[in-house]
């Protein structure tokens, strides 16, 4: 859909450049593209036959240097032409080869075929080289100029060829494959006829030969003659690109490399038989072919040989001839030279040379610059122009858009000027002028002819330089003799001036305010087609990967919005396809896949922008828009609707809600009307946060003005309500007009399936609805029926709702429904509330439930059980106090008790707590209390706190107090306790035989431990030296077997382990923490008087709280023997709590003047002390513990 410009943007003359005799007769010349140092380069090489020498000339297009040099000939070459050049990357020199076989380079000759060449041509890599012989041989060859392979033709030559001359010296064609891979051969056959055949390299297997004859002809071409082909042919860039041949008629026909033929490419309706094709080149892309031909027609004489080039795209499958390159004149000779090539890399560059080396003005080397134009007049329906060949299609886009090559209607050149073709179209306001290949103008008519006008030709004096203004212009080019489209183009916006360049990577805005420092910024660099809206400031391209991007111009963009620009796309395309124009709509564009076919697409910014413009219309004129239009306008481009909602205003919306319902009624019977305001309430759903209100009042709003024709989009708000579907309000909508296909809208839109629909039936207590939905939804019968009737059969019907939310597994809505039966039925369900509150842990919530009703007993019945449940639930996840209390405020003092200490509570402030707060209602009460705050403080070992409650206020039990103390041994806080109490006389009839009663148990016992501690030390000493002995009579067995170990040796043991089995068995028991303590305290006669009691309760619940001793008998001759000894040993150290206590009873034996009972406790530390001591120094144990410190009498104790 894009026309083509041409510009000849470099002109090089190579007159000076190779110095050639113009006396010469047999002077032939070659050209050559090739790829040097990643550059293309131009080598011509000529062949001086009189001087004797190859003259090449080398152009390097990027840089513009040029280089000259010569290759030197022998004598017997004289006759001889030049078949072609190659550069070998061997020898690092360019190399000719000569009919005569001989290979030259700069320096020396470097090969020779005897028989002599007939073709030769290089790889594109210039790696491999293939060369033809007279003879019809094939040789492949390296770099290094070796032959690597030999091979034959398909057909043997003609017998009447003879050796190319200076006037013909391309009787056989190579062509490689742009990958190297494979190459074709054309040369004429023994049937006189052309044959190609194709290669593959290097290792010369012939792949197939081109069939003129299609695989499977059209039933038209049943009597058509197969083509007969021509020397000339090239193939496409692309890999696995076809082979393009010419025929002799001048037609051009296409192969695959498997030689077969794909008539759909055939060109033979532009082409007429009175050319002949002399040049076949592809362009990088494979999107223009180039057709260099001579004109052999006779009817008009000024066109007689003329030399042109054509320029085709090739677009589902038409070929469009875009343009016309005239070549010389009609005094060109047939032996002039003509060479054309497109560039390796860039699509739109071309070569062409067209001269005499005979006449050196002629000697120029053209590039052409070719450029894609947009023909677009919007002032008529859009239409677009495209040039093909001699006529112009025309396509209004803004009322249909045809697919290539269908057109609307078309203007062609007069008939008598057939041989002339349109080169540029210009549209003027609303008419098209033409501009042909001859220079002739033409204006199109109102009947659709194109007739010559007289139209002045423009001066322009530098037309590179000139910027083009708001549409492409045309200007004259004196070099070219015709007019030519400038390639770049610059569109003048509200803003500023948009610069860029056609399928090129620049694009640039430049403000307005020239004066500005600031520098034209990019907007892009990866473009390929442009497009500019110019009503809405918007620009649009597309890129190689296949995006379609937009731009607001004039707006300055941070980095990161430029970033976001660059990586989001308005929609992704075919990779290559471009934009062809913006209708004149501001709303479509129109794009063209790379196959040709057109599309025209609506992008949603546009569709946004339009909707905004609407509205900000409608409100500045006070009146109503048509929310009805532009919501079927979104929903027709996949715009979220919401997006009206928010272009309006929801908070506008939301007061002219009767407004907005009541034009969706007035439109009800238009199509989609009902699906559109569903689509709506969906899209305000999504964004439940914001439009959370006004769906709301859509919906009371609805409820109010039509509910039955409203039903569809009232459920629908439902059941897509966010974060979650309102699945119950809408079964109970559906419940008054059930259908089952209402029942299917619910399951497909909120994705529930039927037995999910039927347990929210379920849930909201409709067994009417459960069952219909079980019989539309098929479910079993013997499964719900049997069920539904038994909920039926259950009363009241708060017990009912209770069955059906524990069948639902909502344990704190079925305990609701528990505790409202309990009305009817009474204290009859307090065991399945107890359950229930055990079962899912709703503690809380049932001790909250169940304060609220009246007349519910602290002390008993269903409260109280559920706080002891509550309190101990508590205590067990670590929340003491919380559990306390409960047990306090309930009657339960003993575990009261157990729980504020566990919590850490002092207990004395316990009390006083208990006291200020009266959560203990009567004396009486908080008497019980504090008892069991005794025993369990007893139980824990607190002994003087214990006491200073039973002494205080309101037990006042000092003597109970004072026993309990004396039994635990506590005889400094007996002392502290008969100064508080005042009581001296306690201290002679109380305290003193106590005193004197611990201290004779406590030498006693370190007496005692003394004692086992000797001996176990002399049974550890002999376990040791026995275990030497035997470990020193192995020792020598191992190291000299032959020597006999003598009988003292064995009779040493044998004494020492006698001596060991003599000793008694001794039982070593682990003991727990709680025993440990209990033991180290006191094992004295039990707590007599007030406490009796709760030393027995105590004293069981130690039992069960403690853990099982483990006890083992150590006989003698265990294997572990030595290390419980060792541990046996460690424990009968005196323990810190020993040590204490030892330290106490001395200093109330001082007080109550026992001095003898302290000198017999010093004697028995002493001796234990001596003991301990002696054997760590002869067994070699370290003391963990320091020996007993001195007290500060001088009385050494534990």
């Amino acid at each position: 859909m894009e026309n083509l410009g041409v510009e000849e943007v470099d002109l090089i003359e190579l007159r000076d450049s190779i110095q050639c005799s113009a006396r010469g007769k047999h002077q032939n010349q070659c050209w050559r593209l090739l790829r040097r140092a990643s550059e293309p380069c131009v080598t011509a090489a000529v062949l001086d036959a009189e001087r004797l020498r190859v003259a090449l000339c080398e152009l390097h297009v990027l840089s513009g240097t040029r280089s000259s040099r010569d290759l030197p000939l022998s004598t017997d070459v004289q006759n001889a032409s030049l078949l072609g050049i190659f550069w070998s990357t061997a020898l690092a020199q360019f190399v000719a080869a000569l009919t005569s076989g001989h290979l030259i380079a700069e320096n020396e000759p470097v090969g020779l075929v005897p028989e002599g060449l007939l073709a030769v041509e290089a790889s594109p890599s210039q790696d491999v080289v293939v060369l033809v012989s007279t003879r019809g041989e094939l040789l492949l060859m390296d770099a290094e100029l070796n032959v690597i392979e030999r091979g034959t033709l398909s057909e043997p030559l003609s017998p009447g060829l003879s050796w190319p001359t200076a006037e013909d010296s391309h009787i056989i064609r190579v062509a490689w494959r742009s990958d190297g891979n494979l190459f074709a051969v054309s040369y004429p056959g023994q049937d006189q006829r052309v044959h190609v055949d194709i290669f593959r390299s290097p290792s010369l297997r012939r792949e197939a030969t081109a069939h003129t004859e299609p695989l499977v002809a059209k039933p038209t071409d049943a009597q058509r003659t197969p083509p007969a082909l021509d020397l000339v042919l090239c193939w496409q860039q692309r890999p696995g690109g076809m082979l393009t041949v010419a025929t002799r008629d001048g037609d051009v026909v296409f192969f695959e490399r498997n030689g077969l033929r794909h008539t759909r490419m055939d060109m033979h309706r532009k082409l007429t038989s009175k050319r002949r094709i002399w040049g076949l080149s592809w362009n990088a892309n494979d999107m223009l072919l180039a057709i260099g031909y001579t004109n052999l027609a006779t009817d008009a004489p000024d066109s007689c040989s003329r030399k042109r080039i054509d320029l085709y795209s090739f677009r589902n499958y038409h070929w469009y001839l875009k343009y016309r390159l005239e070549l010389g004149s009609s005094d060109f000779a047939d032996n002039d030279h003509v060479w054309m090539a497109f560039d390796f890399t860039d699509p739109l560059l071309l070569y062409v040379y067209s001269g005499t080396w005979a006449s050196p003005r002629e000697r120029m080397l053209r590039l052409y610059r070719l450029q894609w134009t947009i023909s677009l007049n919007a002032e008529r329906d859009d239409t677009l122009a495209v040039i093909d060949g001699h006529r112009v299609l025309l396509t209004p886009l803004r009322r249909c858009v045809l697919p290539p090559p269908l057109y609307a209607f078309d203007a062609c050149i007069p008939a008598n000027e057939a041989d002339d073709t349109i080169q540029y179209v210009l549209w003027e306001k609303d008419s098209l002028f033409a501009i042909s290949s001859l220079g002739r103008w033409y204006w199109l008519r109102r009947d659709g002819a194109l007739v010559a006008v007289q139209a002045p030709i423009p001066a322009v004096a530098d037309a590179a330089a000139k910027q083009v203004p708001a549409r492409d212009e045309l200007v004259w080019n004196p070099e070219l003799g015709m007019f030519m489209i400038h390639p770049i183009r610059s569109i003048s916006l509200a803003g500023g001036r948009l610069l860029y360049r056609r399928r090129s990577r620049l694009l640039q805005w430049q403000p307005s305010n020239e004066s500005s420092t600031e520098p034209a910024r990019t907007i892009s660099t990866d473009c390929l087609s442009v497009a500019v809206v110019s009503s809405e400031n918007l620009i649009f391209w597309t890129t190689p990967s296949g995006s379609l991007r937009y731009h607001e111009l004039g707006i300055e963009l941070d980095a990161a919005a430029e970033r976001r620009y660059r990586t989001e796309s308005e929609r992704v395309v075919d990779r290559g396809a471009i934009l062809v124009a913006a209708l004149g709509d501001a709303l479509r564009l129109v794009i063209e896949a790379p196959r040709g076919n057109l599309e025209t697409i609506t992008p949603k910014i546009c569709v946004e922008r339009k909707i905004r413009r609407v509205l900000r219309s409608a409100l500045d004129a006070n009146q109503k828009p048509d929310m009805i239009a532009l919501l079927q306008l979104a929903r027709k481009h996949c715009i979220e609707p919401r997006f009206v909602v928010e272009a309006y205003g929801p908070k506008r919306l939301a007061d002219d809600t009767d407004w907005f319902l009541q034009q969706i009624l007035n439109a009800w019977s238009e199509a989609h009307v009902a699906e559109i305001l569903t689509q709506l309430i969906v899209s305000l759903n999504e964004k439940e946060d914001v439009y959370r209100h006004l769906v709301a009042g859509f919906v009371a709003q609805m409820h109010a003005v039509d509910p039955e024709r409203f039903f569809q989009a009232i459920l629908t708000a439902y059941i897509t309500q966010r974060p979650q579907a309102d699945i119950d309000a809408a079964l109970k909508l559906v419940s008054k007009r059930f259908s089952a296909e209402s029942l299917r809208y619910i399951s497909t839109i909120a994705r529930k399936p039927i037995q999910e629909l039927y347990r929210a039936a379920l849930g909201i207590y409709d067994l009417d609805l459960a069952a219909k939905i079980a019989v539309a939804g098929r479910m079993d019968r013997a499964l719900h029926e049997p069920f539904l009737e038994s909920l039926r059969q259950v009363t009241p019907e708060a017990l009912r709702r209770y069955e059906i939310d524990m069948f639902l597994t909502r344990p704190r809505a079925a305990l609701g429904h528990l505790l409202e039966a309990r009305k009817v039925l009474g204290p009859q369900v307090d065991e399945k509330i107890c359950r229930l509150v055990e079962q899912f842990d709703l503690h809380h919530e049932a001790y909250i439930e169940v304060e609220k009703i009246e007349h519910e007993s602290l002390t008993q019945g269903l409260w109280h059980e559920l706080a002891l449940r509550w309190a101990t639930r508590l205590e067990n996840k670590g929340a003491h106090l919380q559990a306390a209390h409960l047990y306090a405020m309930h009657g339960a003092l003993e575990q009261a008790a157990e729980a504020y200490l566990a919590g850490g509570q002092a207990p004395l402030a316990i009390a006083a707590y208990l006291q200020k707060d009266h959560l203990i209602g009567n004396e009486h009460d908080f008497v019980s209390f504090l008892r069991r705050l005794v025993e369990t403080l007893c139980n824990q070992c607190q002994w003087e706190v214990a006491a200073q409650i039973l002494a205080g206020s309101p037990l006042a039990q000092p003597e109970e107090a004072l026993q309990l103390l004396l039994d635990a041994h506590r005889f400094q806080a007996a002392l502290r306790l008969l100064t508080t109490q005042g009581r001296g006389d306690w201290l002679r009839e109380r305290l003193r035989p106590a005193v004197i009663s611990a201290a004779e148990e406590r030498t006693t016992e370190i007496r005692t431990s003394a004692a086992k501690y000797h001996e176990r030390a002399v049974r550890l000493q002999l376990v040791r030296e026995h275990r030497q002995q035997l470990q020193l009579r192995s020792t020598g067995d191992f190291k000299n077997p032959n020597v006999v170990t003598g009988a003292d040796t064995d009779s040493e043991v044998d004494a020492i382990a006698s001596e060991i089995a003599s000793m008694s068995t001794f039982t070593f028991g682990t003991h727990s923490a709680r025993s440990k303590s209990s033991s180290s305290s006191s094992n004295s006669s039990n707590i007599h008087s007030g406490m009796a009691a709760s030393e027995r309760s105590a004293a069981g619940k130690a039992t069960a709280k403690t853990r099982k001793k483990t006890k083992r008998k150590i006989k003698p001759g265990d294997p572990h023997e030595e290390l419980f000894l060792v541990e046996y040993l460690r424990r009968l150290e005196p323990t810190p709590a020993l040590r204490e206590t030892v330290q106490e009873i001395a200093e109330c034996l001082l007080i109550c003047g026992e001095y003898r009972l302290v000198t017999a406790l010093q004697r028995a530390v002493k001796e234990l002390d001596e003991t301990i001591a002696n054997w760590k120094r002869t067994l070699g144990v370290v003391s963990e513990r320091p020996l007993s410190p001195s007290t500060p009498n001088g009385i050494s104790t534990y």
